[in-house]
């Protein structure tokens, strides 16, 4: 028999952008890192419990690290914002925080400083819900099979 079983880990909020300026792309892993310290900073007092990930489709966004396929940087990328938490509220700040700071951040080179994302849709932060992951996998040999009642269903 097998059983399985999953668990509430958590809420989601998302938030989706694109991204074209390439100079801003060249550094993207480095912006990134420097947006989650930002974000961390900016909630340390509140001791939020969540995870801060960006997917960077366009550049390894699929297979991440093991993307066989090391291309250099397209001229555009899609960014997927995904802030999990304790509950909805704090993942919508956190969400809100990550895209506003990555919206306005400085780098190294910038010309443009209107902002550094665009937003397919309005509101940009979307609410995902719970967020479950599997917490029991587990194969059990049965000897007794009268442990379970068996019995025959009509279609």
């Amino acid at each position: 028999m097998k059983l399985e079983g999953a668990r509430l880990v958590g809420y989601r909020t998302i938030s989706i952008a694109g991204i074209r300026d390439s100079i801003m792309i060249e550094q993207i892993e480095e912006i990134i890192q420097k947006v989650k310290i930002k974000v961390d900073e900016l909630v340390k007092s509140n001791k939020f419990d969540y995870q801060l990930i960006f997917h960077t489709y366009g550049i390894n966004g699929v297979m991440r690290d093991l993307e066989p396929n090391k291309q250099p940087h397209p001229h555009e990328l899609c960014l997927l914002i995904e802030a999990v938490s304790s509950n909805q509220k704090n993942s919508d700040v956190i969400c809100s925080l990550a895209r506003s700071t990555l919206l306005h951040f400085g780098y190294p080179n910038r010309v443009a400083t209107a902002g550094n994302l665009a937003f397919p849709f309005s509101p940009s932060d979307i609410k995902a819900g719970p967020v479950y992951e599997f917490n029991i996998y587990h194969l059990i040999n049965i000897e007794d099979q009268k442990i379970f009642k068996m019995r025959e269903v009509q279609l």
